[in-house]
């Protein structure tokens, strides 16, 4: 895959060649390698989202069209867990806005798989149901609404090391190597090609993202509720609730991995990394470079994650009957 570093803008990630990704999947030697584990490579689908650009004013001046790769992990009880092909690449990590951020380092990674949202109530209770493996799961509390709507927030006042059950009884139960993700592939992730601020331009507002605008109430609301997704398909990396990421806490990037990994040498073994800043946080918190630590025993509201899976070769590639790839936009279309 191409490297990301010379694009600038989401703008800059064209359709033509995300379109030419797409193909590369379905027609290259890999196109149905696995690399995911025991299970079996997961069988990919097709759709596409509209990538909100923001101008210096925060004024939505474009949307653009992009194809996004992703698979539904049953769950069980209706409950599916979508996600997401992010391809391999580099990237130019951290910022200069502050001290924790920097260097500004390259980062080349390969391919792997992240949630396409927040893990949510909903979510988190199914998984409670599966098998114990090192840890508990809290019960969670209800909340005064409808039950199939409160599945659809994100869980939050999660401890990091439930995060790490959580990801260990989808790993028993699926036989995929679910984890949560490293701070480098959340920011790649994120940045989905981009260098500003937030994948969306230089700006943010409260019609994108949910964070402290000053606004009353501050609340949660459902996973993918603003509709801004980034060019890769993934929903609320700005705000809502803080993710959790593997990494220890180390207070620069002087001696980071430079593959994608996550950073469990030296640092602070009692504290690990929060991404993308929550409800209770200001814009500045909610930037694509930003980080923070908070003690792995602890926790506090607006405290969440996604996961991921890999580092992880190309999906199987759904075929309709005629052998064309099943919901590629522009790839094997008759006319």
């Amino acid at each position: 895959m191409a490297s990301f570093e010379a694009a600038t803008s989401l703008r800059d990630l064209s359709r033509r060649s995300l379109l030419r990704a797409a193909v590369t999947l379905v027609l290259g030697k890999h196109a149905r390698a696995g690399g995911c584990g025991a299970a079996e490579a997961p069988l990919l689908s097709w759709k596409t989202v509209m990538a909100p650009h923001l101008d210096d004013n925060g004024a939505i001046v474009a949307r653009e069209e992009v194809p996004v790769g992703f698979f539904v992990e049953d769950l069980g009880e209706g409950v599916g867990l979508e996600m997401v092909r992010i391809p391999a690449g580099s990237f130019e990590m951290g910022s200069t806005a502050a001290a924790s951020e920097q260097p500004v380092h390259s980062v080349a990674l390969p391919a792997f798989f992240l949630g396409a949202h927040e893990i949510t109530r909903g979510q988190r209770r199914r998984v409670r149901s599966f098998p114990r493996v090192a840890g508990d799961l809290h019960d969670l509390v209800r909340l005064r609404m409808p039950e199939e709507v409160e599945n659809q927030f994100p869980v939050d006042i999660v401890i990091f090391r439930e995060a790490q059950e959580f990801c260990d009884r989808l790993k028993l139960a699926t036989g995929r190597p679910y984890r949560l993700p490293s701070e480098a592939e959340w920011e790649y992730a994120c940045r989905a090609g981009t260098r500003t601020a937030y994948h969306f331009g230089e700006r943010i507002t409260l019609e994108v993202a949910n964070y402290n605008g000053l606004q009353r109430p501050i609340e949660l609301i459902p996973v993918g509720s603003k509709n801004a997704p980034n060019a890769f398909g993934l929903h609320d990396m700005h705000g809502n609730v803080s993710e959790w990421c593997q990494d220890r806490a180390h207070s620069s990037y002087d001696g980071a991995p430079i593959d994608g990994s996550a950073w469990l040498a030296g640092g602070d073994s009692s504290q690990r990394v929060l991404r993308g800043g929550d409800i209770f946080a200001g814009p500045e918190f909610a930037r694509t470079a930003a980080r923070f630590f908070w003690m792995a025993g602890s926790t506090f509201s607006g405290f969440g994650f996604r996961v991921a899976i890999g580092p992880c070769e190309a999906g199987r590639v759904g075929r309709n009957g005629d052998g064309d790839p099943i919901g590629i936009p522009g790839v094997g279309r008759r006319r």
